[in-house]
Formats: structure tokens, sequence, C-alpha cells
């Protein structure tokens, strides 16, 4: 979801109204991505990285993030029509305690829920995330929880690491969740800007040049249309 700030200072408007239009293109775009039939999607709302900005800033950021989970967790209608379950992905521990709690009542409340998942990447990188995964399973290993014959030390062999792998993706945060099919990157920026790395290696990237405000339906049929040109065989 980038390009908030860009959008609010082309607009003339202040930076928080930019984010407030950001979760309103959020809103557009998940029950967009639903009735075409995409059952997880996932949107990086706030890096870790994105911390080093000005104190002013990241504390209106999360003042305001607080208040978009808890209208997300008010959102029935659309959850329930949709079977949402929501999901905070990311070094949560991080975040103000307010936007933890909030966090765990959208949770609680979408909880029961399978159709559908939204995964809301907060205080998220992708470096950050494998390493707590093969520190998990370190600790499994030390634990006697799970036996090193897991991993396979035979580079030739055809299941070769397959089972370490599967020991790691239990481990990220997205752990549940299938391999990303379609990335999307808004505002001309063609990089992955360490998100979902691992989740993401067979994936088709899709490079939009509308900041994440101005982010419609058109881009979206765009972007599966270069999903469909690029897996033909769907």
């Amino acid at each position: 979801m980038d390009g908030n700030r860009r959008y609010a200072d082309r607009s003339k408007i202040d930076r928080r109204s930019g984010h407030v239009s950001g979760y309103a293109s959020l809103m557009k775009t998940l029950e967009a991505c639903l009735n075409l039939g995409v059952e997880v999607i996932t949107v990086y709302a706030f890096s870790i990285d994105n911390f080093k900005r000005s104190p002013e800033e990241v504390s209106a950021l999360m003042d305001l993030v607080e208040e978009k989970l808890i209208a997300l967790a008010k959102e029935t209608e659309l959850i329930n029509k949709y079977g949402i379950c929501v999901k905070l992905v990311g070094n949560t521990s991080l975040l103000p305690e307010a936007v933890q709690r909030a966090g765990k009542h959208a949770e609680a409340v979408t909880g029961h829920h399978s159709r559908s998942r939204l995964n809301l990447a907060l205080a998220y990188t992708s470096r950050d995330e494998i390493r707590h995964a093969v520190e998990c399973v370190r600790d499994d290993f030390v634990a006697g929880s799970r036996p090193s014959s897991e991993v396979n030390q035979d580079p030739h062999a055809q299941s070769s690491g397959r089972p370490f792998q599967a020991a790691i993706e239990e481990h990220l945060y997205t752990s549940g969740c299938p391999p990303v099919d379609l990335l999307v990157r808004t505002s001309g920026e063609a990089r992955l800007s360490n998100f979902l790395l691992w989740q993401s290696s067979s994936a088709c990237l899709a490079f939009c040049q509308a900041l994440w405000p101005e982010f419609s339906f058109r881009h979206l049929v765009w972007a599966v249309l270069e999903y469909q040109r690029a897996k033909p065989w769907l």
C-alpha cells in the first residue's frame, strides 16, 4: 500500500488524510478481490523500517492504525458476507499496547471465519520474519520437539532440505497461508521492499504506477490479467 504520503503531498492535504484515503482504497480493493474469488489477501501496512520516521509521524500513524483496526472489527456486514478472518502478521510486540489490543480484538471478532483471510502486515519485514522462523526451528531442535533427521544433509537427494523448508514455513507469520500467486506494488516502485520474500519465490510481480489511494478496480483487473498471462495454464 505504497504512496499515501505522496498522494497527500500531490493533493495538498495533510498526510493523515492521505493515509485515511489509503484505508478507503484498502476496503474497496479488499471487496473487489473477494468478489473475484481471492481467498487470501496480505497488505503491507507498516514496515519495521517505518519506525525510523519522525516520532510525531509514527505516533500519528499508530493512532490511525488503532482507529482503523477498531473500525475494521465493526465492519460486520462485510466481514460476515465474505467470511473474513483478520490476522496481524509481523513483530507485533513492537507496536504500542493500544494497537496490539485493537489488533487482538479484530482477530477475536473475526477468528471464527474461514472462507477468506486478510493479513495486515504491521511492524513487518520479511528478513525479521525469516529470522523469527529460523530461531523457532532452532528452539524446536534444542527442545527435542523436532528430530534432527528432518533436515536432509545430502545435497544430491531429491528431497534435500524439504523438511527444513516445511519447518520454516510452519513458523512464518503467514503460517497456514498458500504461497503468494500475485504481488502488486503500487506508486511506480519496482522493488519488493522486504515484503513476503520467502512466500513470493514463484509469484507474478505486477508494478503499478498508481499511488495506493488512486488504486482502482481497473488497476486490479490489469494486475490479474498480468498474472493470467504469466500463468497461461490457468
